[in-house]
């Protein structure tokens, strides 16, 4: 399953994060989730959960969602099947040994999969997450925060999947200072205005009871 958005008659987004943890923006980014009741999927890689499990461990207890983001952040399409499973396969088994938790969802890098890349996800039990193109925010790009948050509220819809980044890829120590200060703007006026901000998995259920009620 690959899911880019999950409309429903409830008011709801989810808010993702990637790239992490990082040991300075990832708590300053839970610290403003914490502090309006609202919730989000981080996207985490392998490498860097191993490297802070002390924060991938906050992330779940304050009710987040982690989900799963290679170990080493490659380029899917350019690795070898093998290669695809065991870059997924290890990232699992960090998570569920820091948290006791088993993943249930993964983001391909750079949001680039192929037939391999979701043949794997499957046999790990694993959803595939991407965005609306509607939604990739850019902030990696470093445009400004009001950039950032007229990227999202300008073609803002319920069931949207909403891609930001609290670490790097490339680099851990990357500046996400405007992604945080993004989302400090933004989240006061996203709950303001009656948006419930969900886990994918909360949204994924959602939307499930949403299309069995329509049936």
């Amino acid at each position: 399953m690959i899911i880019y958005q999950l409309p429903s008659r409830e008011r709801q987004l989810a808010l993702t994060f990637d790239d992490g943890p990082n040991p300075v923006y990832t708590p300053l980014i839970l610290d403003l989730f914490k502090k309006h009741q609202a919730y989000a999927t981080f996207f985490v890689i392998g490498s860097y959960a191993k490297q802070y499990p002390e924060l991938l461990r906050r992330i779940l207890e304050e009710g987040h969602e982690i989900g799963n983001h290679t170990y080493n952040h490659p380029a899917l399409p350019k690795c070898e099947r093998q290669e695809v499973y065991e870059e997924l396969e290890a990232t699992n088994g960090i998570i569920e040994e820091i948290t006791g938790t088993k993943p249930s969802l993964f983001r391909p890098p750079y949001g680039e999969f192929n037939r391999h890349t979701v043949e794997a996800a499957d046999r790990l039990g694993l959803h595939t997450v991407i965005w609306p193109d509607h939604q990739n925010t850019k902030d990696w790009s470093l445009p400004g925060a009001d950039i950032i948050v007229e990227r999202v509220l300008e073609t803002l819809q319920t069931g949207d999947i909403i891609l930001f980044h609290d670490g790097s890829g490339d680099n851990a120590g990357e500046d996400r200072s405007q992604t945080v200060q993004a989302i400090e703007m933004l989240l006061p006026h996203l709950v303001g205005n009656n948006y419930k901000l969900v886990t994918v998995s909360q949204m994924m259920r959602s939307y499930n009871e949403a299309m069995i009620l329509q049936v």
